[in-house]
Parts: structure tokens; sequence; C-alpha cells
């Protein structure tokens, strides 16, 4: 026959236990979720400042979001709530680096756009000075524009290219162009016509 002294001395070292197994996990959670910021803000400098894409950021955001989920499921079925909760916590970080993608991405996309048209209002009122387009972008600064911007914040694909040329005597080409989506999604525009167009 057990004795109540006897159940109580279990249920301490079982307790005692317990509590030893879940700060085991958390000791070994805490590295990895520093680990999991540290890997994922890298992605994003990368894929956004340096690449200036986003595309990467958006997959790795859905795909670890997705599995990381379905472990925290798992695991708060087999009473690991732990893990559950670091694998819910990790999943928050990558749904995070998502929205931080999209955000970015399309504060990219209007900036670039806003830039242009800056640049396309400096070569319009170029002409109107000197009764053309100018040759380079560079021709300008100072009279138009202080200095020419870049399209973009990324180190990759983040200038304007400004091409010059003509398909006759009398029939010149300007157009400026900048990267929307790198290496595709080129956006152009045709200085002569006035108009906009789009090239993968």
């Amino acid at each position: 026959m057990i004795h109540r002294g006897e159940l109580r001395t279990c249920g301490s070292h079982l307790g005692a236990a317990v509590n030893k197994a879940g700060q085991e996990i958390r000791t070994r959670a805490t590295p990895r979720l520093r680990r999991t910021v540290l890997v994922l803000a890298a992605v994003f400098l990368l894929d956004l400042f340096y690449a200036g894409q986003g595309l990467w950021s958006l997959f790795i955001a859905f795909l670890g979001a997705t599995i990381l989920v379905a472990g925290a499921v798992w695991a708060a079925a087999r009473g690991a709530g732990a893990w559950a909760r670091s694998r819910f916590m990790r999943a928050g970080m990558y749904l995070a680096l998502g929205a931080a993608t999209v955000g970015t991405m399309r504060f990219h996309a209007v900036t670039a756009r806003s830039r242009a048209e800056q640049v396309i209002a400096a070569c319009k009122a170029y002409k109107v000075q000197h009764g053309v387009f100018p040759d380079r972008l560079e021709d300008l600064v100072p009279g138009q524009l202080s200095t020419v911007p870049r399209a973009k914040y990324a180190f990759l694909w983040g200038n304007f290219t400004y091409w010059n040329w003509s398909s006759g005597p009398e029939q010149p080409q300007h157009v400026l162009m900048y990267v929307a989506l790198p290496p595709f999604g080129r956006r152009l525009y045709h200085l002569e016509e006035g108009r906009w167009s789009t090239m993968d």
C-alpha cells in the first residue's frame, strides 16, 4: 500500500522533472530564436537592399511560416507546449519578414516612380531651354537637377538607365528606364512619345 507521504514525494520528483525538462527546452529554444532573427534579417537586407528584389524573401517567409505553424500544431497536440510556443514565435518572425518585404517592395516602387517623374520633368525642362532632350542624364546637372537621383535604395539595379539613339535622320529616341522587379520587369518612359511601356 502506497502512503500519502510517498505520493507527495513522487509528485514533487515528477514536478521537478517536468520543470527541468521545460527549462532545458527553453534554454535550447532561446538561441534558436536568436538565430532565426539574425538569418531572417540577413535575408531581408540582401534581398531587398542589395538585390532590390523581394521574391526570395516572400518565398522564404511563406515556406518557413507554413512549416513552423504545422510543427507547432503537432507539438501542441503531443503536449509539448514549450516547443509549440517556440515554433509559433518563429512562425511569427517569418510572417513579419513577409510583411516587411511587401512594405519595402511597395516603398521601392513608389520611390522609383516618383524619382522617374522628377527626371522626366527635368528632361522636358532641358528641351524647353535647349531645343533637344539631353544626351546624358548628367547634362541635367546643375541646370535642372542638383544631382541625378537613384531610382531606389538598392545596390543592384538601383540606378536609372538612359538610352539615346536615332532610328532615322530626324527620329531621335530618348528613353528613361528603371528595373521595377529585378532582373526583369523594366519600366521605360519614351520621352519623344510621352508614354510608359514595360519590358520583361
